[in-house]
């Protein structure tokens, strides 16, 4: 149930993303936080170090 309400979660933002342009991090932490139940610490964390894999990527 947790994967497919990540996966939910993901798709919204990602098509939010499209329309709205940047700033994923003011959709996507409050998900994880909210949604998932992920610590806000952790939250920030996952959505910085996969920012910064695409970044230099």
């Amino acid at each position: 149930m947790t994967t497919a309400l990540a996966l939910a979660l993901g798709v919204v933002i990602g098509v939010l993303l499209g329309f709205l342009g940047g700033g994923g991090s003011i959709l996507a932490v409050p998900a994880l936080v909210y949604g998932l139940g992920v610590p806000i610490d952790q939250a920030y964390l996952v959505f910085a170090v996969a920012g910064y894999a695409l970044v230099i990527r």
